[in-house]
């Protein structure tokens, strides 16, 4: 009987052939670009993160058309990986993100992954910097019957001509 299991242990063994299945890589993902949202204070950054590894360590130094990327109003962006999965534009000290401006990052499907993993469709990301707001406001005094001399005070430089078009007074 022992000589009979044995057999079959052999034969079975042999008979179940070790199957390796090639898998494709999974789909990389963007898990987060920063900044985001509306009024977003003005930087000299902009990233990009994903899922997993995307470089080695070594040449982190990128260009926008090696990259794919694409960032509207155009922007003096020096791209760089901070790390294996973190992709930056980096603006000079002198320079920072235009205030009071909508801007879109593109970014297409070029960029692969370490393990051959592609992004599955083109992303488009918005954000909009910081707008002018209210700081103080000041009634000094009349200049005549309908012409109050008032100071406003904004968080940032503003056009006169802008102030003009959208300055009103609410009755109430």
């Amino acid at each position: 009987l022992s000589f009979f299991l044995c057999s079959l242990a052999a034969a079975t063994a042999v008979s179940l052939p070790v199957a390796m299945a090639e898998s494709s890589p999974a789909e990389l993902k963007v898990i987060r670009i920063t900044p985001q949202g509306e009024d977003v204070p003005t930087a000299r950054q902009i990233v990009i993160e994903f899922n997993r590894a995307v470089v080695p360590i070594g040449k982190m130094d990128r260009t926008a058309e090696e990259l794919g990327v694409i960032l509207t109003p155009a922007a003096e962006c020096h791209w760089r990986w901070l790390n294996t999965s973190s992709l930056a534009c980096e603006l000079d000290e002198k320079e920072s993100l235009k205030r009071a401006t909508k801007y879109t990052l593109n970014l297409d499907t070029k960029i692969t992954a370490e393990d051959g993993g592609k992004i599955a469709s083109a992303i488009n990301h918005e954000f909009i910097t910081e707008r002018p707001t209210t700081r103080y406001t000041d009634f000094q005094t009349w200049k005549g019957p309908s012409s109050p001399s008032i100071r406003v005070v904004f968080n940032q430089p503003v056009a006169k001509s802008s102030v003009q078009k959208t300055l009103s007074f609410l009755d109430k």
